[in-house]
């Protein structure tokens, strides 16, 4: 390769990584607390797996989790 294709490869291999490292950072970002409370709301009370693990990511007791959707669906009836 002469120093031109040499130098545009070098520009496009940066902008490539550049490309994946922005890609890689939004994946990381994760789920808002928002998100994880409606996931919380909206699964079934039944799968106390599911709603024990997502409890672990909003970093709450399952105990304290159910009761804090419950205020919110209370809350939420309410304002209907």
């Amino acid at each position: 390769m002469s120093k031109s294709k040499d130098d545009q490869h070098a520009y496009v291999s940066r902008q490539i990584r550049t490309q994946i490292q922005e890609f890689r950072a939004e994946r990381q970002l994760g789920l808002s607390i928002i998100h994880m409370e409606m996931l919380f709301d909206e699964t079934a009370k039944g799968n106390v797996e599911r709603r024990n693990a997502i409890a672990e990511c909003m970093g709450k007791t399952l105990s304290t989790a159910i009761k804090e959707s419950q205020s919110r669906t209370e809350t939420k009836a309410r304002a209907e």
